[in-house]
């Protein structure tokens, strides 16, 4: 990640007090704003709830090849109002990112925070079992992922209505299927 910071998150990392912070912005019918501290953290003109210890990252891993690598987030003892708003709002397909940041001695962000991994929600779940502490899981996937799905789309009137309403040069594309044509016969 070093190859893109700013000459201020450099300095900030090499400071002798570092305080690493992750925000994220996940989409459910409205963006979810939330940080690793406590409080309310603001950047960017937006609030960032603090979650502290009741979120959790998973492993992000880059490598030298084009992968597809998604990543994962745990919201442990999620609020009555959290669980309901996963169970009600959660869509796949939604994006989700995750920013790295760095706080100062005075808690205020010391630059921009980069972007560590973003992608589109493929499972969201909740578990209920323990009812003290609910916990809600979104599995992310990278959206490098869209190049392994196959591209089912033909040459036909229907698709081309959706793609530009009204537009009728494929009308008579169905009919050329059987079409017997006579080359070279005088």
């Amino acid at each position: 990640m070093s190859r893109d910071l700013t000459p201020a998150m450099s300095d900030g990392l090499g400071a002798p007090t570092v305080a690493p912070v992750l925000l994220f912005e996940l989409e459910f019918s409205t963006v979810q704003y939330l940080w690793t501290g406590v409080g309310v953290l603001t950047w960017n003109g937006h609030d960032y709830l603090g979650l502290g210890r009741f979120i959790e990252l998973s492993p992000v891993e880059e490598t030298d090849k084009i992968e597809a690598r998604g990543f994962t987030i745990k919201l442990a003892g999620a609020r009555p109002e959290d669980v309901e708003l996963a169970l009600t709002e959660l869509q796949t397909r939604k994006p989700g990112l995750v920013r790295f940041g760095l706080l100062d001695d005075s808690g205020a962000l010391v630059a921009s925070p980069k972007v560590w991994s973003r992608g589109r929600l493929d499972i969201g779940k909740v578990d209920d079992s323990d009812t003290a502490n609910p916990l809600i899981v979104l599995q992310y996937e990278n959206e490098l992922i869209d190049l392994e799905r196959p591209r089912e789309w033909r040459y036909t009137d229907e698709h081309q209505k959706l793609l530009h309403d009204g537009d009728a040069s494929l009308r008579y594309i169905a009919s050329y299927a059987d079409k017997v044509i006579y080359w070279g016969r005088g």
